[in-house]
């Protein structure tokens, strides 16, 4: 980094009767000069200088300039810097002790400033389904930054200016408006966003008749759906099947005796609406 706006609060001085120095008299100046510098570096430096506090003396402004102040006696004093902005830091002890000699003494104190840097807070706003799915991420910048199955997620550390916020991990059954968008961050404030996430239902209910011709089957019907799980009506009927994943899905009847067959085809392909009823009916022929 560069350093930025170096400080002066040089040349604590002698100054008990010079007259440049705003007393009466001819005594000449006594005591030992101690020298302090302060110097900034950092992309924010302070814009409005530091205090300087010199033992149990009142702290006193050091503007950007060389100025002078009281002196010191030869020996051990407290040097406090004052007046740091929250970005800034002193760099090492704050106070710290300097030995000063009798022939004068000089100090370099620095301060470290960062950039000043906000925070962005994003919500979710959701709509459909619950519970919403898990496992959505917040990428600033598309630098993935922090997890959001709360609904909320604070990312913290943010530079000054527009950036752009993206909802990952967004499920296909859900839909969210306006991914990615951008916030303006403004230093030591927090920015909020709001993502509208809207889910659909990922399955429906699926009512299953069968109508017989002939003689009744008494070993009833055995339903599959998508070659899995087999579901048994007695008779000819209806069931209600629910909990049947969204889209097209394979319907058949299974295990039928050697005497029946069914109209059309087996298995058939039947849509599933998500969130919504299906109906679909098997016409069978025993003789």
């Amino acid at each position: 980094m560069t350093p930025h706006h170096p400080l002066r609060a040089g040349l604590l001085a002698a100054c008990l009767a010079a007259p440049a120095c705003g007393h009466e008299g001819n005594l000449e100046p006594s005591g030992a000069t101690l020298e302090i510098s302060v110097s900034t570096i950092g992309e924010e430096p302070d814009p409005d200088g530091y205090t300087v506090q010199i033992d149990a003396e009142t702290a006193r402004p050091i503007p950007q300039t060389i100025t002078q102040a009281n002196h010191v006696a030869p020996g051990e004093h407290s040097v406090y810097i004052g007046a740091v902005a929250n970005n800034c830091a002193v760099e090492g002890a704050n106070p710290r002790l300097i030995t000063v000699s009798a022939e004068g003494s000089s100090v370099v104190i620095r301060v470290v400033c960062s950039a000043r840097t906000g925070s962005v807070l994003v919500m979710l706003r959701t709509q459909g389904v619950l519970p919403f799915p898990s496992g959505q991420t917040i990428a600033l910048d598309e630098v993935e930054r922090a997890g959001i199955d709360t609904g909320t997620a604070l990312i913290t550390g943010v530079a000054r200016g527009s950036h752009l916020v993206r909802l990952r991990g967004v499920p296909d059954h859900c839909t969210v408006v306006g991914n990615p968008r951008d916030v303006l961050v403004v230093p030591e404030q927090t920015s909020s966003i709001e993502f509208p996430v809207v889910c659909v239902a990922q399955h429906g209910t699926l009512e299953v008749d069968i109508e017989e011709t002939g003689p009744s089957n008494a070993n009833g019907y055995f339903i599959q759906i998508g070659g899995g799980r087999t579901y048994r009506l007695p008779g000819a009927g209806s069931i209600g099947i629910t909990n049947v994943t969204a889209g097209p899905q394979q319907v058949g009847l299974v295990n039928l005796p050697s005497n029946c067959a069914v109209e059309g085809a087996n298995p058939a392909t039947v849509n599933i609406l998500a969130g919504g009823w299906q109906r679909f009916t098997f016409k069978v022929l025993c003789n």
